[in-house]
């Protein structure tokens, strides 16, 4: 998309380890590295690609269904909104 690629990074970063410890598989995704302005404005400007190639990476489709089928959820849990408006689970 234009952005430096800085490689694929391995550390054991604290949210990927918690995640696993309790049994959950976990990824850290990060987008891009904002150092000035350049950076800045080709984000705004490749930001729609940005997120249409996130959604391919998980299997889907930018209609929202899956490339492989119907989307299902593994979830068992109940989502709890959290105050900015997003969910997790406990």
């Amino acid at each position: 998309m234009g952005f430096t690629n800085r490689g694929v990074k391995s550390n054991s970063f604290a949210v990927i380890s918690t995640a696993r410890s309790k049994g959950a598989r976990a990824a850290l995704l990060e987008v891009c590295f904002i150092d000035d302005a350049d950076d800045m404005k080709l984000f705004l400007a490749k930001k729609n690609d940005i997120i249409i190639a996130i959604v391919k990476g998980f299997g889907f489709n930018v209609s929202g269904e899956t490339a492989k089928g119907e989307a299902t959820s593994t979830e068992t849990e109940t989502p709890t909104a959290n105050k900015t408006g997003g969910c997790y689970y406990a």
